[in-house]
Parts: C-alpha cells; sequence; structure tokens
C-alpha cells in the first residue's frame, strides 16, 4: 500500500497549481490511477492529520509549501540522472 500512497502523493503534488492549490475530486483521482476510494480516502485523510495538505472545501486543497519545496528537489533531481 505505501507504493499506492505514493502514487497518490505524487498525483497530487503534479496536479495541484503553482500555488499548492489542489482542484480534483477523490473520484478524478481514483479514475486518473486506478487507485481504490478507500486508499486514497486514507491517504488523504493523513497528509490531513500530518498538516501537508488542509481541506479548502469540496474537493479543493491547500498543499503545504514544504510539500512543495520537497516536489520541486526531486524534480530537480530526477533531471540529473
Amino acid at each position: 500500500m505505501a507504493n499506492k500512497r505514493m502514487e497518490i502523493v505524487n498525483y497530487i503534488i503534479e496536479n495541484a497549481d503553482e500555488d499548492g492549490l489542489l482542484i480534483a475530486s477523490v473520484r478524478d483521482i481514483e479514475k486518473a490511477t486506478n487507485i481504490s476510494h478507500r486508499t486514497i480516502t486514507l491517504t488523504f485523510k493523513k497528509l490531513q492529520e500530518e498538516n501537508l495538505m488542509t481541506k479548502i472545501k469540496p474537493c479543493v486543497y491547500q498543499l503545504e509549501p514544504s510539500l512543495l519545496r520537497i516536489s520541486k528537489n526531486m524534480s530537480m533531481i530526477k533531471k540529473l540522472y
């Protein structure tokens, strides 16, 4: 399940705008990733508990800047290899 959670996190980061705003439903992510509704919901819950993502309203989430910085750093590392 850890790999599935990382796939969800990658989807979230890749689909958030430059300000870290994600507009997507669990069903949207389910269709795009082929991951179960339950796994996506549990991952969202964990991200919110860890203060890495905040639910603004249904289908709208704000990512914490630290999560975006990690994403940018990973992108830079991938370009090197």
